[in-house]
């Protein structure tokens, strides 16, 4: 029986799939400790000015030390919004080779299907041509 010649690279394609949907749920799970880290700081920041607000009276040095806490705070959210971006753009570029990888496994595989309908329709074909040849050697040896 003929063999199909893109078996191999059906191969690679397949265990290229599975490696890219491993990245691909990699980078997700580091997503979203990256979106829970940046909640958590932008409600640390939102308590910490709730707090100052809440204060009536405040020695200068206390109320110095406030905002420079807070502005800490403020910086490590920029820092992270920046971090979180980075993985959502390494996330699309992931999802990406992983459609793509997707794509050529598909065509490979319609190929293969393509190749396997043929094999099959040759069959047909010669199965068909023996028997017409057995019911005509019938028909002649009577």
């Amino acid at each position: 029986m003929a063999r199909f010649k893109l078996d191999p690279v059906l191969k690679v394609r397949q265990v290229q799939e599975k490696k890219y949907k491993r990245d691909l749920s990699e980078i997700k799970v580091i997503r979203e400790k990256a979106e829970k880290l940046l909640e958590d700081l932008e409600a640390e920041k939102m308590q910490q000015m709730e707090n100052i607000e809440a204060e009536e009276k405040v020695k200068v040095i206390d109320l110095q030390i406030q905002y420079a806490y807070l502005n800490a705070v403020a910086e490590q959210v920029e820092k992270q919004k920046n971090a979180l971006e980075r993985v959502l753009k390494e996330e699309e570029k992931r999802r990406d080779i992983l459609i793509k990888t997707n794509q050529n496994k598909r065509m490979i595989e319609k190929l293969k299907q393509k190749f396997n309908e043929q094999i099959l329709k040759d069959f047909q074909k010669k199965e068909q041509t023996l028997l017409d040849s057995i019911a005509y050697r019938t028909i002649s040896n009577r």
